[in-house]
């Protein structure tokens, strides 16, 4: 069931599909930015920076794969907006606002 007050759709059980205030913004995600966002969603809870650097990049070294990461988050806060809850050690997903099929 989608929240009412729901601002962000993701779609992931069929072609993946990322819809905020109305508006398709997978398209404008690179592959990576969808596959991290519909990682943390199904999650339901924040994870590690390093972690997900590491997940994400396994070959390569740990700074090179922080840095990819650094950028991915900011082209997804830039989309996402709020949505997304990055600190300094963490990055998950602020589930009040957003409608997920797979969570459904």
């Amino acid at each position: 069931m989608i929240p009412a007050n729901a601002t962000l759709h993701v779609t992931a059980l069929s072609t993946l599909k990322v819809v905020l205030n109305n508006r398709n913004i997978s398209t404008t995600l690179s592959s990576t930015a969808n596959l991290l966002l519909v990682y943390l969603l199904s999650t339901e809870q924040p994870h590690a920076r390093e972690a997900v650097a590491e997940l994400f990049w396994p070959e390569r070294q740990a700074k090179q794969a922080a840095s990819n990461l650094r950028t991915l988050l900011s082209a997804l806060r830039k989309s996402c907006g709020d949505h997304v809850v990055i600190t300094r050690t963490t990055v998950g997903v602020e589930p009040t606002h957003v409608a997920y099929d797979v969570a459904d």
